[in-house]
Protein backbone atom coordinates (compact mmCIF):
# COMPACT_ATOMS: atom_id res chain seq x y z
CA UNK A 1 0.00 0.00 0.00
CA UNK A 2 3.09 2.45 0.72
CA UNK A 3 4.33 2.01 -2.33
CA UNK A 4 1.01 2.08 -4.61
CA UNK A 5 0.27 5.52 -2.53
CA UNK A 6 3.92 6.60 -3.07
CA UNK A 7 3.44 5.99 -7.18
CA UNK A 8 0.01 7.98 -6.93
CA UNK A 9 1.54 10.58 -5.36
CA UNK A 10 4.43 10.94 -8.06
CA UNK A 11 2.12 10.60 -10.98
CA UNK A 12 1.09 13.71 -10.60
CA UNK A 13 4.55 15.49 -10.67
CA UNK A 14 5.49 13.88 -13.84
CA UNK A 15 1.84 14.64 -15.80
CA UNK A 16 2.88 18.17 -14.95
CA UNK A 17 6.52 17.99 -15.65
CA UNK A 18 5.17 16.89 -19.46
CA UNK A 19 3.02 19.04 -19.55
CA UNK A 20 5.33 22.28 -18.93
CA UNK A 21 7.69 20.52 -21.67
CA UNK A 22 4.53 20.02 -24.03
CA UNK A 23 3.58 23.53 -23.80
CA UNK A 24 7.22 24.98 -24.62
CA UNK A 25 7.01 27.58 -27.49
CA UNK A 26 7.76 26.39 -30.61
CA UNK A 27 11.27 27.24 -33.08
CA UNK A 28 10.89 28.76 -36.16
CA UNK A 29 13.32 29.72 -38.70
CA UNK A 30 13.14 33.00 -40.34
CA UNK A 31 13.49 33.41 -44.29
CA UNK A 32 17.05 35.48 -44.99
CA UNK A 33 15.47 37.99 -47.44
CA UNK A 34 18.62 40.93 -47.77
CA UNK A 35 21.93 40.72 -46.33
CA UNK A 36 24.04 43.96 -45.36
CA UNK A 37 27.23 45.56 -44.40
CA UNK A 38 27.76 46.57 -41.25
CA UNK A 39 30.19 47.96 -39.15
CA UNK A 40 32.92 45.08 -36.83
CA UNK A 41 33.49 48.18 -34.63
CA UNK A 42 30.02 48.10 -33.21
CA UNK A 43 29.31 46.38 -30.11
CA UNK A 44 25.78 46.54 -31.00
CA UNK A 45 23.24 46.52 -28.32
CA UNK A 46 20.23 47.77 -29.48
CA UNK A 47 18.06 48.52 -33.22
CA UNK A 48 15.08 50.50 -33.91
CA UNK A 49 13.47 51.90 -36.91
CA UNK A 50 12.43 55.79 -37.55
CA UNK A 51 11.01 57.79 -40.75
CA UNK A 52 12.58 55.44 -42.76
CA UNK A 53 16.14 55.38 -40.97
CA UNK A 54 17.53 52.58 -39.08
CA UNK A 55 19.05 53.23 -35.45
CA UNK A 56 21.61 51.90 -33.81
CA UNK A 57 22.61 51.81 -30.01
CA UNK A 58 26.26 50.16 -29.38
CA UNK A 59 28.05 49.55 -26.36
CA UNK A 60 31.97 48.92 -24.47
CA UNK A 61 32.98 52.18 -22.57
CA UNK A 62 34.19 54.54 -24.39
CA UNK A 63 33.13 53.44 -28.00
CA UNK A 64 29.60 54.09 -27.08
CA UNK A 65 27.86 55.47 -29.44
CA UNK A 66 24.28 56.11 -31.05
CA UNK A 67 23.76 55.58 -34.04
CA UNK A 68 22.02 56.64 -37.85
CA UNK A 69 22.40 54.08 -40.08
CA UNK A 70 21.16 53.37 -44.19
CA UNK A 71 18.76 50.22 -44.30
CA UNK A 72 19.70 49.95 -47.45
CA UNK A 73 23.35 49.29 -47.34
CA UNK A 74 23.78 49.44 -43.63
CA UNK A 75 26.10 52.54 -44.02
CA UNK A 76 26.66 54.70 -40.81
CA UNK A 77 25.12 57.99 -41.97
CA UNK A 78 25.89 60.11 -38.40
CA UNK A 79 27.08 59.12 -34.95
CA UNK A 80 27.24 60.88 -31.47
CA UNK A 81 29.42 59.74 -28.99
CA UNK A 82 27.60 59.13 -24.89
CA UNK A 83 29.92 60.48 -22.72
CA UNK A 84 33.07 58.54 -21.99
CA UNK A 85 32.32 56.80 -18.46
CA UNK A 86 29.23 54.99 -19.81
CA UNK A 87 28.92 51.80 -21.33
CA UNK A 88 25.54 52.27 -23.95
CA UNK A 89 22.95 49.90 -24.10
CA UNK A 90 19.42 48.80 -25.97
CA UNK A 91 17.39 52.12 -27.08
CA UNK A 92 14.38 52.89 -28.73
CA UNK A 93 12.29 56.05 -30.47
CA UNK A 94 9.90 57.51 -27.79
CA UNK A 95 7.41 60.06 -29.73
CA UNK A 96 10.18 61.09 -31.72
CA UNK A 97 12.86 60.88 -29.94
CA UNK A 98 15.66 58.33 -29.16
CA UNK A 99 15.73 56.48 -25.61
CA UNK A 100 18.93 55.19 -24.71
CA UNK A 101 20.34 52.94 -21.60
CA UNK A 102 23.18 52.96 -20.00
CA UNK A 103 24.09 49.48 -18.14
CA UNK A 104 25.28 50.50 -14.29
CA UNK A 105 25.08 54.01 -14.29
CA UNK A 106 21.44 54.34 -13.95
CA UNK A 107 20.53 56.77 -16.65
CA UNK A 108 18.29 57.09 -19.82
CA UNK A 109 19.54 59.44 -22.23
CA UNK A 110 17.32 60.88 -24.95
CA UNK A 111 18.20 62.37 -27.95
CA UNK A 112 15.92 63.83 -30.97
CA UNK A 113 15.92 62.15 -34.42
CA UNK A 114 17.16 61.84 -36.63
CA UNK A 115 20.07 65.25 -35.26
CA UNK A 116 21.00 62.92 -32.81
CA UNK A 117 21.34 66.13 -30.66
CA UNK A 118 21.10 65.53 -26.89
CA UNK A 119 17.64 66.17 -25.23
CA UNK A 120 18.11 65.33 -21.44
CA UNK A 121 17.57 62.50 -19.47
CA UNK A 122 16.35 60.13 -16.95
CA UNK A 123 17.85 58.17 -13.85
CA UNK A 124 16.27 54.92 -12.69
CA UNK A 125 18.03 52.11 -9.94
CA UNK A 126 19.46 48.75 -11.12
CA UNK A 127 21.04 47.41 -14.66
CA UNK A 128 19.87 48.48 -17.97
CA UNK A 129 19.71 46.01 -21.26
CA UNK A 130 17.52 46.20 -23.55
CA UNK A 131 14.30 49.19 -24.27
CA UNK A 132 10.97 49.18 -26.28
CA UNK A 133 8.17 50.86 -26.53
CA UNK A 134 4.60 49.89 -27.06
CA UNK A 135 2.84 53.04 -27.75
CA UNK A 136 2.23 53.46 -24.33
CA UNK A 137 4.70 52.70 -22.01
CA UNK A 138 8.08 51.59 -21.97
CA UNK A 139 9.36 48.25 -21.62
CA UNK A 140 13.01 47.65 -20.24
CA UNK A 141 15.01 44.43 -19.28
CA UNK A 142 17.81 44.56 -17.11
CA UNK A 143 19.34 41.13 -17.45
CA UNK A 144 17.00 39.17 -15.24
CA UNK A 145 13.53 37.01 -16.31
CA UNK A 146 11.43 39.86 -15.82
CA UNK A 147 10.26 42.65 -18.18
CA UNK A 148 9.82 46.14 -16.39
CA UNK A 149 7.31 48.24 -17.38
CA UNK A 150 8.14 52.32 -17.20
CA UNK A 151 6.08 55.43 -17.77
CA UNK A 152 6.88 57.13 -21.07
CA UNK A 153 6.77 60.90 -19.50
CA UNK A 154 8.92 60.12 -16.40
CA UNK A 155 10.16 56.68 -16.84
CA UNK A 156 9.35 55.96 -13.49
CA UNK A 157 8.17 52.14 -12.56
CA UNK A 158 4.61 50.83 -14.14
CA UNK A 159 5.60 47.11 -12.64
CA UNK A 160 6.19 44.31 -14.59
CA UNK A 161 6.30 40.88 -15.45
CA UNK A 162 8.52 37.40 -15.31
CA UNK A 163 8.87 35.91 -18.88
CA UNK A 164 8.65 32.06 -18.83
CA UNK A 165 8.70 29.07 -21.12
CA UNK A 166 7.41 26.03 -20.32
CA UNK A 167 6.44 27.15 -17.10
CA UNK A 168 10.30 27.76 -16.52
CA UNK A 169 12.00 31.56 -16.31
CA UNK A 170 13.64 33.07 -19.05
CA UNK A 171 16.91 34.57 -18.03
CA UNK A 172 19.23 37.20 -19.23
CA UNK A 173 16.59 38.87 -21.16
CA UNK A 174 18.64 41.42 -23.34
CA UNK A 175 17.92 43.97 -26.49
CA UNK A 176 13.99 44.14 -26.82
CA UNK A 177 12.19 44.96 -30.06
CA UNK A 178 7.75 45.97 -29.77
CA UNK A 179 5.95 43.45 -32.88
CA UNK A 180 3.06 45.70 -33.11
CA UNK A 181 0.72 42.81 -35.18
CA UNK A 182 0.48 40.05 -32.26
CA UNK A 183 1.06 42.74 -29.69
CA UNK A 184 4.39 40.51 -28.53
CA UNK A 185 8.14 41.62 -27.48
CA UNK A 186 10.68 39.84 -29.14
CA UNK A 187 13.51 39.68 -26.65
CA UNK A 188 17.12 38.30 -27.64
CA UNK A 189 18.38 36.09 -24.62
CA UNK A 190 21.99 37.17 -24.39
CA UNK A 191 24.79 34.34 -24.67
CA UNK A 192 21.99 32.36 -26.84
CA UNK A 193 21.16 32.65 -30.73
CA UNK A 194 17.56 32.51 -30.26
CA UNK A 195 15.01 35.42 -29.65
CA UNK A 196 11.62 34.93 -27.74
CA UNK A 197 8.53 36.45 -28.44
CA UNK A 198 6.62 37.61 -24.92
CA UNK A 199 3.18 38.12 -24.29
CA UNK A 200 3.69 41.10 -21.90
CA UNK A 201 0.63 40.30 -20.04
CA UNK A 202 1.24 37.08 -18.71
CA UNK A 203 4.96 36.78 -19.60
CA UNK A 204 4.42 33.78 -21.77
CA UNK A 205 7.21 32.86 -24.50
CA UNK A 206 4.33 32.42 -27.85
CA UNK A 207 7.51 31.40 -30.03
CA UNK A 208 10.93 31.32 -30.49
CA UNK A 209 13.04 32.67 -33.38
CA UNK A 210 16.44 30.16 -34.20
CA UNK A 211 19.26 32.94 -34.87
CA UNK A 212 22.68 30.52 -35.06
CA UNK A 213 22.15 30.48 -38.96
CA UNK A 214 22.54 33.79 -38.58
CA UNK A 215 25.74 33.63 -36.46
CA UNK A 216 27.41 31.06 -38.51
CA UNK A 217 27.01 33.30 -41.91
CA UNK A 218 28.40 36.44 -40.76
CA UNK A 219 31.36 33.90 -39.44
CA UNK A 220 30.69 34.57 -35.36
CA UNK A 221 29.10 31.11 -34.54
CA UNK A 222 30.87 29.86 -30.92
CA UNK A 223 32.47 33.46 -30.24
CA UNK A 224 31.33 33.95 -26.75
CA UNK A 225 31.20 37.52 -27.21
CA UNK A 226 30.13 38.33 -30.44
CA UNK A 227 26.66 36.88 -30.02
CA UNK A 228 23.70 37.73 -32.01
CA UNK A 229 22.07 41.12 -30.41
CA UNK A 230 20.25 43.62 -32.39
CA UNK A 231 16.28 43.49 -33.34
CA UNK A 232 14.17 46.00 -35.31
CA UNK A 233 10.60 45.75 -37.26
CA UNK A 234 10.63 47.92 -40.38
CA UNK A 235 6.84 48.64 -40.33
CA UNK A 236 6.77 49.68 -43.79
CA UNK A 237 8.57 46.19 -45.46
CA UNK A 238 6.95 44.24 -42.67
CA UNK A 239 10.86 42.54 -42.15
CA UNK A 240 12.90 42.02 -38.92
CA UNK A 241 16.70 42.97 -39.40
CA UNK A 242 18.85 41.23 -37.08
CA UNK A 243 22.53 41.27 -36.27
CA UNK A 244 25.11 40.78 -33.55
CA UNK A 245 27.97 42.31 -31.76
CA UNK A 246 30.79 42.99 -34.60
CA UNK A 247 29.34 40.96 -36.85
CA UNK A 248 29.75 42.50 -40.63
CA UNK A 249 26.30 41.40 -41.35
CA UNK A 250 22.82 42.68 -40.68
CA UNK A 251 20.36 40.69 -42.22
CA UNK A 252 16.61 41.27 -43.05
CA UNK A 253 14.44 38.59 -42.02
CA UNK A 254 10.95 37.53 -42.82
CA UNK A 255 9.15 35.32 -40.08
CA UNK A 256 6.92 33.02 -40.73
CA UNK A 257 3.76 35.54 -41.60
CA UNK A 258 1.02 33.42 -39.60
CA UNK A 259 2.87 34.15 -36.11
CA UNK A 260 3.51 37.69 -37.27
CA UNK A 261 0.01 38.35 -37.88
CA UNK A 262 -1.47 36.33 -34.77
CA UNK A 263 -3.70 38.33 -32.48
CA UNK A 264 -3.05 37.74 -28.88
CA UNK A 265 -6.12 39.29 -27.29
CA UNK A 266 -7.86 36.11 -26.89
CA UNK A 267 -5.46 34.67 -25.02
CA UNK A 268 -4.77 37.62 -22.84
Amino acid sequence: MRYTALFLFLLPACLLSASALAERAPLLVPEVVEELDHATDAFTQGLFFHNGFLYETTGLRGSSRLRRLDPETGNVLASRSLPGSLFGEGGCVLNGRAVVLSWTAGRALRFALPSLEPRGEWGYRGQGWGLTWDGRRLIMSDGSSGLIFRDQRDFSRLGGVRVTDGGEPVKRLNELEWLPGPGLVLANVWGAEQAVAVDPVNGRVRFRLDLSGLAERAGRSGHPREVPNGLAWDPERKLLYATGKKWPRLFALRPPGEIMDTDTQEAR
